[in-house]
């Protein structure tokens, strides 16, 4: 009996070192990173994506990979210290700037292409004429992978009206920092603007939305379609 118990214990023991340093599931409680991730969502993480971490905190034992753009990544916030899912825009090295509501990455700039089929709003829970959606994305050499943005429908995505944070001078982000950005683009900047990023805080890349709870004054319901989704 003695035994068995001693190997449940370890066995649990092994689990939580497992989680805390190869995968875990992280709630998104806000908005920052519609429409590819909506309130309510619990996401996978793979934290050996990039490094081996100890287990439960930043500190990397082995790194073999780098985030690229476009990487949907856990990451710690440099301000508060909490745990923030955001999108890699730009690289150590890389000049970036935003015109209009629309980035340039290296001299490339980044193509949107607004989106209107009616069934992509209605999985994302929003109409056409509350929010916009484009596909983000840019060639070599700036290749950033293709993903949504969103942003309301009379900013438009794009656009600079009303936003404080849609034009920006060109910076070049500095070593060992990464740019990041929401996907909730033009609807407040601390839905979206997160600036650089010691590479040390980044975590681990997101893979899928293991499920998701919609709650509102109707009360709650599983999103029984968002359930290992993978995301971009």
């Amino acid at each position: 009996m003695h035994r068995e118990f001693t190997s449940l214990v370890a066995l649990f023991a092994f689990a939580a070192l497992l989680r805390g340093s190869a995968f875990g599931i992280v709630h998104m409680p806000g908005s920052s990173m519609r429409p590819t991730l909506l309130a309510g969502d619990s996401v996978f993480v793979n934290r050996l994506a990039y490094a081996l971490h100890v287990p439960f905190s930043a500190t990397k034992v082995m790194a073999w990979s780098t985030p690229k753009r476009g990487d949907l990544v856990l990451l710690r916030d440099p301000g508060d210290g909490t745990l923030q899912l955001e999108r890699i825009i730009g690289l150590p090295g890389d000049r970036v700037s935003l015109r209009a509501g629309v980035l340039r990455i290296n001299d490339i700039d980044v193509e949107l292409a607004l989106q209107t089929d009616a069934e992509l709003y209605a999985r994302v829970e929003t109409t056409p004429g509350k929010r916009s959606i484009a596909v983000e994305r840019a060639p070599e050499p700036a290749a950033l992978r293709a993903h949504f943005v969103e942003s309301p429908a009379d900013k438009g995505v794009g656009s600079d009206a009303g936003s404080a944070f849609s034009t920006l001078p060109e910076f070049t982000v500095p070593s060992d920092r990464f740019f990041c950005l929401g996907d909730a683009r033009d609807d407040s900047p601390a839905a979206r603007f997160h600036g650089f990023v010691d590479g040390a805080r980044i975590l681990g890349r997101v893979e899928g939305v293991a499920y998701s709870v919609r709650t509102g004054p109707e009360g709650w319901r599983f999103r029984w379609e968002r359930i290992l989704k993978r995301v971009f």
